[in-house]
């Protein structure tokens, strides 16, 4: 039992999806859009019940914060880069790192030229405008309102809270500008694009991913759930960290083999 009625509608729509239904069903039964029902999935999967509790959920504490490094004897305010000292290495490192990546088209200053003022670190500098008009969530939209069906349409939801239609924006669109660290292009292992839009060959692609989804096992669909990114959840990176750092705990891995999996 639940005192609180908009987790008792929350659970409910999640009991659909573990059910064995739809991601669409659930986003009626919960009167949201269908990034909504995957925000509910992660902080279930995160925290149970509680998760979808109103209320901002706790940030997690700093692995190491500046009281464990004082009772390590490390001195939080050393920023020294003379001699050869562990510390001096690292504030190099440090510092040599910070200086290659500062422009590396990332935005994280959120000065580059294009940025839109006040700066706010990472945000797009490349003026992208969507071609397509947005589509309201569960609503039919009609071919007519669709300039391009080869280019992303922006989805828009009515947001439950305030009743109001929020559209959200197309993540990092001048990401394709980032320099890479492990990779020779950011474009080294993109996969070829669809087949062109008024082709028999786009048909038979639209209609294999139709029929993908309707045959999705209780688990695919978790699955799907988990690495959808609704608002406010991990991007897919965000996810790898997760994962890389549960295992660090797992296994009691020290700074030593921390690092290899950052650089891989």
């Amino acid at each position: 039992m639940t005192r609180s009625a908009n987790q008792g509608r929350r659970l409910l729509a999640l009991a659909e999806i573990y059910d064995g239904d739809s991601r669409t069903a659930a986003a009626r039964i919960g009167g949201v859009g269908l990034q909504i029902v995957g925000d509910w999935v992660v902080r279930f999967n995160a925290r149970g019940p509680d998760g979808l509790l109103d209320g901002k959920a706790p940030g997690k504490r700093s692995v190491l914060d500046d009281a464990q490094m004082s009772e390590l004897g490390l001195d939080i305010n050393n920023v020294g880069t003379a001699g050869n000292t562990p510390e001096a290495i690292g504030n190099n490192a440090a510092k040599l790192v910070l200086a290659s990546r500062a422009n590396d088209g990332a935005n994280q200053s959120g000065t580059q030229a294009g940025s839109a003022a006040p700066p706010n670190p990472y945000s797009d500098y490349t003026g992208y405008v969507p071609i397509n008009p947005p589509a309201l969530a569960f609503a039919a939209t009609e071919r007519r309102h669709i300039v391009d069906v080869g280019r992303w349409q922006p989805i828009a939801y009515v947001d439950p809270l305030s009743g109001s239609v929020r559209t959200p924006g197309f993540i990092a669109p001048h990401w394709q500008n980032v320099k890479p660290f492990a990779l020779s292009s950011a474009n080294q292992f993109r996969p070829t694009p669809p087949e062109h839009p008024n082709s028999q060959a786009f048909l038979d692609q639209s209609r294999y991913v139709i029929e993908v989804q309707r045959e999705l096992t209780l688990e695919q669909k978790i699955i799907a759930e988990y690495w959808a990114d609704g608002p406010r959840s991990w991007l897919p990176p965000g996810h790898w960290c997760e994962i890389a750092g549960e295992v660090s705990r797992a296994k009691l891995h020290n700074v030593d083999k921390d690092v290899s999996p950052s650089y891989s």
